[in-house]
């Protein structure tokens, strides 16, 4: 995922010919098989996919995953579903570029009042809450 990350956003850092393996691919499929984006994320009128902020230059580049309404969302596919100190420092940045910079979108700069951060775990479904009845 984060060689198709880069090769999106850096076009240059790879070879013409560069291909994932079979395995990538067929895992990426399976992740977009059990990714529905709209009951998941239930969007109201916004949606920024790889949001540049205004700032990212001042900081050596930084773009976020997800924009929905006023909530950045982070995609972690790391193998445990763990919130690190380096993924909150990582969202707090994103929020704190747009507060004082903007997002582009398009090619107008919008500020987005950022109410929440969140992450998303890709590899890992997390079941609904157990409804329990009592007797």
């Amino acid at each position: 995922m984060a060689h198709a990350d880069l090769l999106i956003r850096s076009p240059g850092a790879f070879e013409p010919f560069f291909q994932p393996s079979m395995n990538v691919a067929h895992e990426l499929e399976c992740l977009l098989d059990l990714f529905d984006p709209t009951s998941l994320l239930h969007p109201k009128s916004l949606i920024v996919l790889n949001p540049t902020f205004t700032l990212s230059p001042n900081v050596g580049g930084a773009y976020a995953d997800l924009i929905v309404d006023d909530r950045l969302i982070d995609f972690k596919t790391s193998k445990r579903p763990e919130v690190t100190k380096g993924h909150l420092l990582q969202l707090i940045g994103y929020k704190a570029l747009a507060d004082l910079g903007g997002v582009e979108v398009g090619d107008q700069i919008s500020k987005i009042a950022v109410s929440s951060i969140e992450i998303y775990f890709a590899r890992w479904v997390i079941p609904p809450k157990k409804r329990w009845v009592e007797k």
